[in-house]
């Protein structure tokens, strides 16, 4: 368990962000009334040993029909000099700038291409995502220039499997991926309004996947208080949708998600564990899903009994 001794430590030294409410009164800026006229950031978190998938998702973004006008790539601490390298040519295409983050952590990566970034819209890439649909870039756009109401945009996120253990598409947030009864973007694609940031604050360091621990929840609470606070729209938009790889996944990985995944639920003071449970009654039949549930309890209990 020394891993998840680490786990411990790093979440009571990790760095205190921001997530403080300021005045969720003050109404969107009236810039956003103007159709057309917001900028769109896209903020892309990875590491060099990923250059595969950020290569070809690259392609895929050159290729849209509206191309952003920023585009941020983030990586780990001394590595950014590797990133450019391997682009060369798309400076002369758009505004691109290669950043490395404050610290270990998505969470962290995230806040650090907030920071950067001059969108009036931030749109959340993970480095292996493709974009089936060409327009998908304006759709984005567009959304939030149509509806002033509107704080995140997301769109349905369908699994692509490569050497992966495949299960029935309601397991699909082990992949981090959607299912057709999806009600909430996920965080392989996701956009948010600039102004949620400037009143709710950043993404909570102490939540989210960092290194090759698998933890969530980042997306989530960051959703949560913008709903709360500014009463502004979550938007799953089901007639779009992109594609996400999974490579590689066996039965390891989706236990050790699901643990996981029990860990991040510990972190949400007012989560209800009931709803976990009733699972396990509902998989009684179901021996995947009992044991995916299971796992998922467990990893809340050690939580609560760690401190992790």
């Amino acid at each position: 368990m020394r891993h998840f001794n680490y786990l411990k430590n790093y979440h009571h030294t990790c760095n205190t962000t921001d997530t403080t409410p300021k005045d969720a009164t003050e109404p969107i800026s009236n810039k956003y009334k103007n159709r057309w006229k917001m900028k769109l950031s896209v903020v892309i978190c990875t590491i060099p040993d990923r250059l595969v998938y950020l290569s070809s998702l690259l392609t895929n973004l050159l290729k849209q029909s509206y191309l952003p006008d920023e585009l941020i790539i983030v990586t780990d601490k001394g590595q950014s000099n590797q990133i450019l390298t391997a682009f060369p040519t798309i400076p002369s295409i758009l505004r691109f700038k290669v950043v490395e983050s404050n610290g270990v952590g998505l969470s962290k990566a995230r806040n650090k291409g907030v920071e950067v970034s001059i969108g009036d819209i931030i749109l959340f890439l993970d480095d292996d995502v493709i974009l089936p649909d060409v327009n998908i870039l304006f759709r984005v756009k567009e959304a939030f220039e149509e509806d002033e109401k509107l704080g995140v945009y997301g769109v349905q996120v369908k699994p692509l499997f490569y050497n992966s253990v495949k299960l029935n598409d309601k397991f699909n947030w082990l992949y981090g991926c959607t299912d057709d009864r999806a009600v909430r973007p996920v965080g392989a694609f996701f956009a948010v309004r600039r102004e949620c940031f400037n009143v709710v604050g950043l993404f909570d360091e102490k939540l989210g996947r960092y290194g090759k621990y698998l933890l969530s929840g980042e997306e989530t609470e960051f959703f949560n208080r913008v709903q709360k606070y500014m009463k502004l729209k979550v938007k799953l938009d089901n007639n779009l949708m992109v594609e996400h790889i999974v490579s590689n996944r066996g039965w390891k990985y989706i236990l050790r998600r699901a643990f996981m995944e029990g860990i991040s639920k510990a972190r949400f003071k007012s989560y209800d564990m009931r709803t976990e449970r009733s699972y396990l009654f509902r998989y009684l039949k179901d021996p995947i899903g009992w044991m995916i549930s299971t796992a998922t309890i467990l990893g809340y209990i050690y939580a609560k009994i760690r401190g992790v």
